[in-house]
């Protein structure tokens, strides 16, 4: 189950905090985030179509680790900003 937190946009900050793996599908389920900041960590896959979707409404930023030779690497095509993975 998912509460509502507040009746505001919400912006979601997680980047450069050592995280890997994929990136969960369940953050589409917020769907008032204007900004989704994910770049600095160790994600990779693909963004999935849940977040991407969320271009279509509120989500104005979305960040990731998705330029530069660096592995791994997310796969992001809805993306407003790629940055090459530091280490």
């Amino acid at each position: 189950n998912y509460a509502i937190l507040s009746s505001e946009d919400i912006g979601l900050s997680l980047h450069s905090n050592r995280f890997e793996g994929a990136i969960p599908s369940e953050l589409g389920v917020l769907k008032r985030m204007d900004t989704l900041l994910m770049h600095n960590n160790f994600l990779s896959g693909t963004m999935p179509v849940e977040i991407c979707n969320l271009r279509l409404g509120l989500l104005r930023v979305l960040t990731a680790d998705c330029a530069g030779p660096g592995l791994p690497k997310v796969n992001c095509s809805c993306c407003t900003a790629c940055f090459p993975l530091s280490s």
